[in-house]
């Protein structure tokens, strides 16, 4: 059997940049400052749809009310033609 020997070694050494919990923490705190901020866009979103929302009900409901208002005036009784 045949073996060969080098004569320089080769040292190399690896050092990590981050510890396992900076690079946990980092990683958390990017999705929760990203998701914090969609979740807060989102609320107002559908706060902003409601007050819409509600607006038109409100107009809806007053344009109902001039719509459907007596016609009659006290002392008049027009339905059956006598006045």
């Amino acid at each position: 059997m045949l073996c060969f020997l080098s004569y320089f070694l080769g040292f190399s050494e690896e050092k990590y940049l981050h510890s396992v919990l900076s690079v946990v923490a980092e990683i958390g705190g990017y999705t929760g400052l990203l998701l914090g901020f969609s979740c807060f866009h989102l609320v107002k979103i559908v706060v902003k749809l409601m007050e819409n929302e509600v607006e038109k009900t409100k107009e809806n409901m007053k344009a109902f009310q001039r719509e459907f208002q007596p016609k009659i005036a006290f002392g008049q009784n027009t339905a059956y033609g006598v006045n």
